[in-house]
């Protein structure tokens, strides 16, 4: 079965993944994380490495690099 030009063949999928973050009354799920994220976890620098973190982003990185 040849595929559409114009939709990649993981478009249906992404389409299922967009109507399941949305409950049944069109509000959009939230998820609550279990400890709060400091900001610096979610951003990066330009080269995706950066020293000066946070001892909050520390914190949360020390388990996983351990």
């Amino acid at each position: 079965m040849p595929l559409d030009q114009f939709k990649d063949a993981k478009g249906e999928l992404d389409d299922v993944k967009l109507i399941k973050a949305f409950n049944d009354d069109k509000t959009p799920l939230l998820f609550k994380a279990k400890a709060p994220i400091p900001p610096d976890a979610v951003t990066a620098s330009s080269s995706g490495l950066d020293p000066h973190i946070s001892p909050a982003n520390a914190d949360v990185q020390a388990a996983r690099v351990a």
